[in-house]
C-alpha cells in the first residue's frame, strides 16, 4: 500500500500542484512538504498494520481486503491524507445534498487542502485546466473542531425533573455561567483564538478533555461549522445553477438591491451553502434549528476571530464593528442575512420561532463571550 499523487498523473491536478508551488493560493512553506509526507507515512503505516491484522482473518470480506490493500490517492504532495480524506467526507455530503435540493451542476469540483494557516479558502479555474478546484486551509477545519468543543462547554446544563441533562437557553443561566468560568471555558475560547489568530496554528492550544455530557452537542457543531465551510464554496462552484425557488428565497427576502455583484455572490454562496449543509445534518438525523445554529456558528467564531485580532493590533474597542471588504460583506451582516433568508425557504419556516430563539441566545452567548475574553486579556 502507497499513496499515489494525482499530480504525477492527471494534468488538471499538476496544474494544482504548480499553482500552489508558485504561491498564487498563499505563501508556500518548504515544511509543507516535510509535514503532509511525514504524516502519509505514518497514515500509510497504520493502514497497512490494519490490513495486516485483517488479512490473517480467513473471513475477513474480500472487498474489504481489496479497499485496505489497494494504493490511496492525494491530490498533489503538499496534500495531508488526513485532512484529505476529512474534506472527502464532507464533499461526499455536500454533493449528496445538492441531489436531494435539485441543485443544477454539470460536474463536481476538484478540491484539496492546504496548511496556508491563513483562515482562507477558495473555488477557482485554475489556467490550463478543465476542472473547477475548491481549496481549503485545512486549519479551518481543525479551528472549527476545536472552537465547537470549547464553545459548547460555555452553555449551561441543568438537569430536568426526569433527570434527564439539558443545554440551558435562558440568558441569566448563560451569563452566570461564562461570569463563573469554572470549566475554564473563557481560557479555552482565547487560548485557541490567540493560537489560531495570531499564531497561525490552532493546534498549539492547550489539549483538554471535554465532558461526556457535551460530546453529542460537540459533534453537531463541529459538522455544522465544517460542512458549512465546504457548502459555501461548492455554492461558489454552482453560482447561476440554482433553481428559480432559491434564487428567488434569498434575493427576494434578503438581499438589497444596492449590493456590489462581489457582495451578492458571497451572499447567494452563503445561503446555498448553508442549506446544503443543514441538509447534510438532517440527512444524519440531525434536528433541523439545531443544524441551522451549527451553521451559523460558523459566523460567530469568525466574528469573535476578527475582534480578537482587532484586539490585539491595540484596537481595544468593547463596540466592535467589523470592516467590510470590496470583495466580502462582513461576518455579522452575513450571518444576520442567512438567519433572515433560511427561515423563508419552505420546510424550513415551520421552525422560525426556534431558529429566532437559538439565534438571539448565540448572539448574546458571543457577545458576553467578548467581554469576558477582553477582561482576562487586559489582565
Amino acid at each position: 500500500m502507497k499513496i499515489e499523487y494525482l499530480s504525477e498523473s492527471n494534468p488538471d491536478y499538476k496544474c494544482l500542484e504548480e499553482y500552489i508551488a508558485n504561491g498564487s493560493f498563499a505563501p508556500v512553506s518548504k515544511q509543507w512538504l516535510i509535514d503532509a509526507q511525514t504524516e502519509n507515512k505514518l497514515g500509510i503505516n497504520s493502514m497497512t498494520s490494519q490490513s495486516d491484522e485483517l488479512f490473517s482473518n480467513e473471513k475477513t470480506d474480500s472487498t474489504i481486503k481489496h479497499q485496505l490493500s489497494s494504493n490511496t490517492t492525494v491530490p498533489t504532495k503538499y496534500d495531508s491524507l488526513l485532512q484529505y480524506t476529512l474534506v472527502s467526507t464532507l464533499m461526499n455530503k455536500i454533493t449528496s445534498s445538492a441531489e436531494i435540493l435539485a441543485v443544477n451542476n454539470q460536474q463536481t469540483p476538484c478540491f484539496a487542502s492546504l496548511p496556508t494557516g491563513e483562515g482562507n479558502a477558495s473555488a477557482l479555474k485554475l489556467p490550463g485546466s478543465s476542472k473547477v478546484f475548491l481549496l481549503f486551509d485545512s486549519h479551518l477545519f481543525t479551528f472549527c473542531s476545536l472552537f465547537s468543543k470549547a464553545f459548547s462547554l460555555c452553555l449551561p446544563i441543568i438537569v430536568n425533573e426526569d433527570e434527564n441533562v439539558e443545554y440551558s437557553v435562558e440568558l441569566s443561566q448563560l451569563k452566570s455561567h461564562i461570569e463563573n468560568n469554572s470549566n475554564q471555558c473563557i481560557d479555552k475560547i482565547q487560548d485557541l483564538l490567540h493560537c489560531f489568530c495570531i499564531n497561525k496554528k490552532p493546534l498549539e492550544a492547550k489539549s483538554y478533555l471535554a465532558p461526556e455530557v457535551y460530546l453529542p452537542l460537540i459533534n453537531v457543531l463541529k459538522d455544522g461549522m465544517q460542512l458549512m465551510i465546504v457548502g459555501h464554496e461548492f455554492g461558489h462552484f454552482c453560482s447561476g445553477h440554482l433553481d428559480n425557488e432559491f434564487q428567488s428565497a434569498v434575493i427576494n427576502s434578503a438581499i438589497e438591491d444596492d449590493l456590489s455583484e462581489l457582495h451578492t455572490r458571497e451572499y447567494e454562496a452563503d445561503f446555498l451553502g448553508a442549506l446544503l449543509a443543514i441538509q447534510a445534518l438532517n440527512s444524519d438525523g440531525r434536528d433541523v434549528a439545531l443544524s441551522y445554529a451549527a451553521v451559523e456558528l460558523f459566523y460567530s467564531a469568525m466574528i469573535l476571530c476578527a475582534r480578537y485580532s482587532r484586539f490585539i493590533l491595540g484596537k481595544k474597542d468593547e463596540h466592535f464593528e467589523e470592516t467590510e471588504s470590496a470583495a466580502h460583506p462582513t461576518f455579522i451582516n452575513r450571518k444576520h442575512l442567512i438567519r433572515h433568508a433560511v427561515k423563508n425557504v419552505e420546510g424550513i419556516e415551520k421552525y422560525r420561532d426556534i431558529i429566532d430563539i437559538l439565534g438571539e441566545f448565540s448572539d448574546q452567548c458571543v457577545d458576553m463571550l467578548w467581554i469576558e475574553i477582553m477582561k482576562k486579556s487586559s489582565s
